[in-house]
């Protein structure tokens, strides 16, 4: 956006466009764009910011192949793309992409299996938040017992 002082403006208003999956843009209905003179669509709007810099078009379409490759579940296109190193690509971009590679395994394993660790971590989370709140609890065994009661967890203790 520094580069191109003229169309700072742009950029950083629509910014949002340019991350969204292109399967997804409108390019249907036209409306006013405030920093456009006429009516557009959300396609045009990508297509006039991507017109601004070639190295800003390369990487926007390897990131929507890769977008769209993942979203597929190709796994070997997305890697195929991620090795095939573009030429204009910019430093961020060609960043990413190296990390990619770093994680391939862990990428393919998501994609592979649906399972997920995202009820652990809310878990976790609902615990430091009574942990947040309660200023301390007189013994371990309190603090436990509104942990189980909150997380529906309840078992009875045999003692």
């Amino acid at each position: 956006m520094k580069k191109y002082p003229k169309h700072y403006r742009k950029l950083k208003r629509y910014w949002k466009l340019l991350l969204m999956n292109e399967r997804k843009l409108d390019f249907k209905n036209h409306k006013h764009y405030t920093c456009f003179p006429y009516l557009m669509t959300q396609s045009q709007v990508v297509d006039k910011l991507l017109r601004i810099d070639s190295e800003l078009e390369t990487s926007y379409h390897i990131y929507q192949s890769f977008i769209n490759a993942y979203n597929d579940g190709r796994a070997e296109d997305m890697f195929n793309l991620v090795h095939s190193n573009p030429k204009g690509l910019s430093l961020q971009m060609k960043k990413a992409l190296h990390t990619l590679t770093k994680h391939k395994t862990s990428i393919r394993n998501s994609m592979k299996y649906q399972t997920t660790n995202g009820l652990l971590e809310g878990t976790n989370n609902l615990i430091k938040g009574i942990k947040r709140v309660a200023f301390g609890y007189r013994d371990f065994n309190n603090f436990r017992s509104r942990i189980l009661l909150t997380t529906n967890t309840m078992v009875r203790l045999v003692q």
